[in-house]
């Protein structure tokens, strides 16, 4: 505990308000609520309004899920302190005050719950906003019941201490943040009052330091785009009432910063998201976490972020329209075999009062159409490219990293420890990759609690799953954009990832999104000696939602069309190996439901000690084979109209290429990846007049 932190804090006097803003501020507030945040303000009190016969439960069970009514009551007494705030109406003062004083009684008997964290977060905030309007015995009442959380929770986040909770060693985990910004919040409100308030909101304040250590620079958080919202909500809440309450600003952190470009690439034109790992497609998650917008709204005016503000807009659309949305009711893991989800049915709760709090309207909405079309997130090892912004835009992501991150790897690596529950919402993901296009997700993620390889679009040798190493050396070791030829690029290697005695000695997946939406995909893997040989089995896997579509096998073809309908459709073709089997197999609810089909690529006895899988998808439907040129140092194809694209099977020069003839490349630019296993951001170029190394270019 760092001593003089909590010294400083337990000279600041009793004041009220100072969660969030101040006297000054309330003013302020009430002011912005008439003018530029009156659309806002409107919005709040129509949902408290609505909502007005709702009672707090005081009885609420010890188990798992009490989390969700424990967070919603914190939400609805913010919501209605902040309503009277800004209206001065008695009735949203006299819902407030009924609110605030029943929810002295829980817990009633033990209950060591998270969710406890956000309870006395929204308790705090009404004692703070309302202090003058309660009675010496009611501010009494409160501010006991107050300490008597905030130390129990507090204690539970502590590793080592007898009342430890599961979370308290899970420093990146949502589960561990939400307590901690929580109780750290509720600390603030109670500096001047309770002797140990300093030290508990000192704690916390460190608590988020060593948190933030783990992660890395590229705003990426490891759990999924729908679980950042889970985990952004107490920390944004906890340092924006410490900026207020303490005058320091926290926020300007580089991971923090960087943050809303990781939502944003995750994005899809169908206002849906990337949902990689332990995430849903809604980019929303589980109870504090079940809106996004007020996050959004938040970063952009800390950052003054345009994108981040347009973004928010994207994301208010959808937190304003009614359930059901694909927000899920506490998602725990029998999500993984069942199909029957209780949705939210007013998941604005959780952004309604932060929008009147943090909606900046100086910060104008950016389109990002001005963004690149690629982003690699450096510590997470994923990349995700576009063909652009459109509704018609190929979104792909390739995921090459250990479950916790780099940052997280080094350390293990280096002898710390990490609790295996920091990142346990991760996935086993090394080198799968995804596709969605024309507004349909065809090559899908695994989806909620589906963390094993098994699940995910990877290769599998030998019928054995990837080890969740956290400290595996898989990344991604070339990613870039070249634009005169109209394509990004990415390269995991993913070598290290394989458990140890199935002796691969080189694996990598080349990924290359065309501008027209086209796809390539290139596997490379090595064994270190032929081995079993005839024993030796590979499969190469891709997923589909059997819901959406159906999937044809047509010899090399894979045929995706939708359930209803012809349109959209997938053509996957498969060019390299020549001989193979597909296998199907569909997982199934215990209802009977299909949830996800696994399409895979089989080869029962693989004789070789090398693999290479070539496949090109045309996001337009049936597609003639393309092109093919074989040749003993390289494989390529040509996808439509463009250049050819090519990968080495062994190194390659330039002045390899000098034989070959106009005739050879059917008249087309020639472009060869993996030609300098050492330099894999390089590739070769040949044309009717020369042939040439180039460097990719940062995207």
């Amino acid at each position: 505990m760092n001593a003089s932190l909590s010294k400083r804090l337990a000279t600041i006097p009793s004041r009220h308000p100072r969660l969030h803003f101040d006297g000054d501020g309330r003013e302020g507030l009430i002011r912005l609520s008439e003018s530029s945040h009156r659309l806002y303000a409107e919005w709040l009190f129509d949902w408290v309004d609505r909502y007005r016969d709702w009672s707090p439960q005081t009885e609420i069970p010890a188990r798992a899920g009490s989390e969700v009514m424990l967070e919603e009551s914190g939400a609805f007494v913010t919501n209605a302190a902040l309503a009277y705030v800004i209206s001065g109406e008695r009735q949203h003062l006299h819902l407030a005050r009924r609110w605030a004083l029943a929810m002295t009684e829980v817990p009633k008997t033990e209950l060591r719950r998270y969710g406890l964290g956000i309870y006395a977060a929204g308790l705090a905030r009404a004692y703070d906003w309302l202090y003058d309007e309660f009675t010496d015995e009611e501010r009494q009442k409160i501010r006991e019941h107050l300490a008597r959380l905030v130390l129990e929770v507090y204690h539970g986040s502590i590793p080592g201490h007898e009342r430890q909770q599961w979370w308290a060693d899970a420093t990146m985990h949502h589960d561990h943040w939400i307590p901690v910004g929580g109780y750290g919040e509720a600390a603030l409100a109670l500096l001047g009052e309770v002797d140990e308030a300093s030290t508990w909101a000192a704690a916390a304040k460190e608590d988020f330091d060593v948190c933030l250590s783990w992660l890395g620079e590229d705003g990426a958080w490891h759990e999924g785009a729908a679980d950042w919202c889970y985990t952004l909500a107490p920390l944004l809440w906890f340092y924006g009432a410490w900026q207020s309450v303490v005058g320091d600003d926290l926020h300007d952190f580089t991971w923090l910063r960087n943050t809303a470009a990781y939502r944003l690439y995750h994005w899809l034109p169908d206002d849906t998201y990337v949902y990689l790992n332990d995430s849903f497609r809604s980019g929303r998650y589980n109870t504090s976490g079940m809106a996004s917008c007020h996050l959004l709204r938040r970063l952009s005016s800390l950052f003054q972020d345009g994108h981040a503000q347009w973004l928010a807009g994207r994301d208010e659309s959808i937190d304003r329209k009614p359930a059901p949305k694909g927000v899920y009711q506490a998602p725990y893991e029998s999500y993984s075999f069942m199909t029957e989800r209780t949705n939210y049915p007013h998941p604005d709760s959780q952004c309604v009062a932060w929008n009147v709090l943090w909606f900046d309207p100086e910060v104008k909405p950016e389109s990002p159409d001005d963004l690149s079309v690629g982003r690699h997130f450096s510590n997470a090892g994923l990349a995700i490219m576009r063909s652009g912004w459109d509704s018609q835009a190929t979104v792909v992501s390739l995921a090459c990293g250990p479950p916790g991150g780099e940052r997280c790897a080094a350390r293990i690596r280096a002898g710390e420890t990490c609790s295996i529950a920091s990142y346990d919402h991760a996935h086993a993901d090394f080198n799968a990759f995804t596709l969605f296009a024309r507004g349909q997700y065809f090559i899908t993620p695994a989806g909620y609690a589906r963390r094993s390889s098994r699940f995910q679009n990877v290769v599998t040798v030998n019928g054995a799953d990837f080890p969740p190493d956290a400290a595996a050396e898989a990344r991604i070791v070339a990613f870039g954009r070249d634009d005169a030829n109209g394509f990004s690029y990415a390269v995991g290697d993913a070598t290290d990832a394989f458990a140890s005695h199935l002796e691969v000695d080189f694996y990598r997946r080349h990924l290359i999104l065309l501008d027209s939406g086209v796809c390539v995909l290139f596997d490379e893997l090595r064994l270190a000696s032929k081995g079993f040989q005839c024993w030796n089995r590979f499969e190469w896997t891709v997923h589909s939602d059997p819901q959406v579509h159906r999937v044809e096998a047509h010899g090399p073809h894979l045929l995706w069309r939708p359930v209803e309908g012809e349109e959209p459709r997938l053509d996957l073709h498969i060019v390299e190996p020549l001989e193979f089997a597909w296998e199907h197999a569909t997982l199934k609810s215990t209802g009977g439901t299909d949830m996800l089909a696994a399409h895979r690529l089989v080869r029962p006895e693989w004789y070789s000690d090398r693999m290479h899988v070539l496949a090109v998808m045309y996001p337009n439907g049936d597609h003639q084979p393309p092109d093919v040129l074989r040749h003993p140092d390289f494989l390529a194809v040509a996808a439509e109209d463009q250049a050819l694209i090519g990968f080495a099977l062994s190194p390659l020069s330039p002045e390899s290429l000098t034989e070959l003839t106009q005739e050879d490349t059917h008249g087309r630019d020639l472009l060869i990846f993996g030609s300098d296993p050492d330099s894999p951001e390089t590739y070769l170029v040949k044309t009717d007049t020369e042939a040439r190394k180039e460097s990719l270019g940062r995207d």
